[in-house]
């Protein structure tokens, strides 16, 4: 089997067929985490800030992508993970944050302050209750893979009526 760098991090994902199950990764000298799920491993790919980027709808609509970031809510229906404060773009155009739609519960692993990866396809959901609002980037047909838990969560950003 071949192994390949997954992150920046001294993570490394298991590249071949299959799916891997309780994958050790050192994160630290402190602490390790297992990688749960990662169905067909995908190299890590983007950013969130890459994802949704700068404009109104994310320049990668329709790719199957892999991020990674730390759980900050639970929907019925999805999560929301945000990259780590050390890991932001300081760009004001660009969002940290994205959903990762599930149209069921959420996984085992999306609990708030776990650290994740995501691979799913990025999709832009318009409500059909409101047609003319603005496009809203999400992950959908998405495998997970826990990395860490205990996480602090991100630095919450402010938005105001002029963003």
């Amino acid at each position: 089997m071949t192994f390949r760098r997954c992150m920046a991090r001294a993570t490394v994902c298991l590249a071949g067929v299959g799916l891997v199950f309780g994958l050790l990764t050192a994160l630290s000298a402190a602490r390790a985490a297992v990688i749960t799920t990662v169905a067909a491993p995908v190299a890590f790919t983007h950013r969130i800030f890459q994802v949704q980027g700068s404009g109104s709808s994310s320049p990668l609509v329709g790719q199957v992508v892999m991020v990674e970031g730390i759980v900050t809510a639970r929907k019925s229906n999805g999560y929301f993970i945000q990259s780590a404060d050390g890991e932001v773009d300081g760009d004001p155009a660009t969002s940290e944050g994205i959903l990762v739609f599930t149209s069921s519960a959420p996984p085992a692993a999306a609990v708030v302050g776990n650290r994740v990866q995501v691979s799913g396809t990025v999709t832009e959901f318009i409500p059909g209750t409101d047609l003319s609002s603005s496009p809203v980037s999400e992950l959908t047909g998405t495998a997970v893979g826990l990395l860490s838990t205990g996480n602090a969560l991100p630095a919450p950003v402010a938005i105001t009526v002029a963003d």
